[in-house]
């Protein structure tokens, strides 16, 4: 059976004063990630810090504890979540670098990387890349998600679409920081997963 990931990138913005989503996290299946981040699908990998159980769930958590676009998403898929995690900036990045170590160990083991010659071929570079984009102080911030208000799609059904209020400016200038230390408090990921 198959297990898919969902969740936002939030940060905490000063001028809203709570958090608010501003870019999808990469959803394409990774079981390698999933278990570094949240032990499913992967219960042997080594894990990086994160939170999880009532506290991670928006359901069960405090009002204001995430983007109104995260609480939306995860109250229409109701119970079909699970593993509800909130991963700060510096253990998205460890992540990735795990990821990139086992992956490098994985086919150091099977047969070595394929020799310069062959060039940039689809294994070096799947090698080379992490699963996640974590944005940095110089991510370019579209626009955020502060709410999200009641429509009805073509089958006459309740959705709820994002409200976005535009941006244009970079992550570090909306956290009034270009300090890593500072991004790591006010820029997260929040995932759940589906099977």
């Amino acid at each position: 059976m198959g297990c898919d990931i969902h969740g936002y990138w939030e940060v905490f913005h000063p001028e809203f004063n709570r958090w608010v989503a501003f870019k999808p996290i990469n959803d394409t299946r990774s079981y390698s990630w999933f278990g570094i981040i949240a032990g499913v699908r992967g219960e042997d990998t080594p894990r990086v810090s994160v939170i999880m159980g009532p506290s991670a769930d928006p359901s069960r958590a405090p009002d204001g504890s995430f983007s109104r676009m995260w609480v939306e998403y995860c109250k229409r898929w109701g119970m079909g979540l699970h593993s509800h995690a909130i991963v700060c900036w510096h253990s998205a990045i460890e992540a990735n670098e795990m990821l990139w170590i086992s992956n490098k160990k994985r086919w150091d083991e099977e047969d070595g990387l394929p020799d310069e010659d062959v060039g940039e071929s689809a294994r070096v570079r799947a090698m080379m890349s992490y699963h996640e984009d974590v944005p940095d102080a110089d991510f370019l911030v579209e626009s955020v998600i502060v709410d999200t208000r009641a429509e009805r799609d073509e089958w006459d059904e309740e959705v709820q679409v994002p409200i976005e209020v535009p941006m244009g400016v970079t992550l570090g200038d909306i956290i009034g920081s270009r300090d890593t230390e500072v991004i790591g408090e006010r820029v997260r990921m929040v995932v759940a997963f589906d099977n």
